[in-house]
């Protein structure tokens, strides 16, 4: 019953963001190739140099290497490992310092990928869905599992977590589709949010019952209230154009 909940999380998570990456793909204007000169024909007549800048955008088009080499950057691929290293973390349940070390890893990778991004130039729309996604995989899978390990101290504390988390995503989604989705940016709070989640996580994990592990249980507290905070702050800011849509 447990694995079949922590599945449906991850489901839910998933489909949150599974149309963010071809709501944003940027649309090519309608063209048409000209039998006779194999060029792109537009409405209106366009000079040498324009021409040229097409035909080269379209021999780029014809390799699909170079959009892979593109797509899969070393960001996107630490997002992956992210991923991957849920069922690890499953795997290892059993082994306490095992699984700590694997959300760890998870973590810093989560922290490296961004970093990684913006020094190297290789931000992309893929990655700014990837990340985002694996993020909340990662963070779902352990609330989940650690809630069916000690309770209702960790569960309810999770469900909250869960819960914005699933309405932030949607909402997100929903402005973007309205082309106002940096009105809903990431404030400070959901910074501190995802620090002591992180931090919270990561020291539970390390200390299995009977033991009380008093710092990640305040820890969890803290990351709760602010991700409570966050929420109400993301709110906020779409309320305008929530209203104005109603």
């Amino acid at each position: 019953m447990v694995f079949t909940r922590f599945l449906c999380l991850l489901g839910i998570f998933a489909s949150s963001h599974a149309f963010s990456l071809t709501r944003h793909l940027p649309v090519r204007p309608y063209v048409t190739r000209s039998p006779s000169f194999n060029r792109i024909c537009y409405a209106e007549p366009l000079s040498a140099g324009s021409l040229d800048a097409e035909a080269s955008r379209d021999s780029t088009a014809d390799h699909p290497a170079q959009k892979t080499t593109k797509l899969w950057n070393v960001p996107n691929l630490l997002s992956l490992v992210r991923i991957g290293m849920i069922p690890v973390l499953v795997l290892t349940w059993s082994h306490p310092k095992v699984r700590a070390g694997i959300f760890a890893g998870a973590a810093i990778t989560d922290f490296l990928d961004g970093y990684l991004a913006r020094k190297w130039n290789q931000m992309s729309r893929f990655g700014a869905f990837l990340d985002p996604v694996a993020d909340k995989l990662m963070v779902a899978a352990a609330l989940v599992l650690l809630a069916a390990e000690r309770g209702m101290a960790v569960g309810l504390l999770s469900a909250i977590i869960l819960c914005r988390e699933i309405g932030v995503s949607a909402l997100r989604e929903w402005m973007a589709t309205g082309g106002h989705r940096d009105v809903v940016a990431v404030a400070w709070a959901g910074k501190v949010k995802t620090v002591t989640q992180l931090v919270a996580i990561t020291v539970l994990l390390a200390i299995p019952p009977p033991h009380p592990a008093a710092v990640g249980m305040v820890m969890l507290q803290v990351a709760t209230l602010a991700t409570v905070w966050s929420g109400f702050g993301y709110l906020k800011a779409a309320w305008p154009l929530l209203k104005a849509s109603a």
